[in-house]
């Protein structure tokens, strides 16, 4: 009896800890350019990441930044980086 609940503990710990590991994995998100009128940007500060690790004042800046230089920058987390 007690093996097998350990058993099934170590089973449930190993499968949270791969779930985890998998949404972790995927945080990165794409923009979405669609909604801003490009190239004017509001000046409205809420700082994204980008995966090239630049931080960018809003969304609407880094869509502008993809759309300039021909990049695929994507969002990799809400905040300063």
């Amino acid at each position: 009896m007690k093996v097998t609940c350990i058993f099934l503990l170590f089973a449930v710990g190993i499968f949270c800890y791969s779930a985890n590991a998998e949404i972790g994995a995927s945080d990165e998100k794409e923009p979405v350019c669609e909604r801003y009128h490009l190239p004017a940007c509001t000046r409205n500060y809420d700082p994204i990441c980008g995966t090239d690790g630049v931080t960018y004042g809003n969304e609407c800046l880094l869509c502008n930044e993809n759309r300039k230089r021909n990049l695929h920058i994507r969002i990799k987390k809400s905040g300063t980086c």
